[in-house]
């Protein structure tokens, strides 16, 4: 379809209009924290994060 497919993926962050300054920027620090990490650290966090949010959905016992 032209006019699509041209940029391999990308990512943003979006906040309320009006968040306070200082929330933005803990926001901005914590993600550039994120993606300083490397390769091993990130899959690790990635690990850690997918365990505790199947434990959280199996809790919900969606599967009725």
């Amino acid at each position: 379809m032209p006019g699509f497919g041209r940029a391999s993926g990308f990512i943003g962050l979006f906040a309320p209009a009006g968040t306070p300054a200082p929330i933005i920027k803990k926001l901005s620090h914590e993600v550039a924290a994120i993606l300083a990490m490397d390769d091993d650290t990130f899959a690790r966090f990635l690990a850690g994060e997918s365990a505790k949010w199947k434990q959280a959905l199996a809790s919900l016992d969606l599967a009725q």
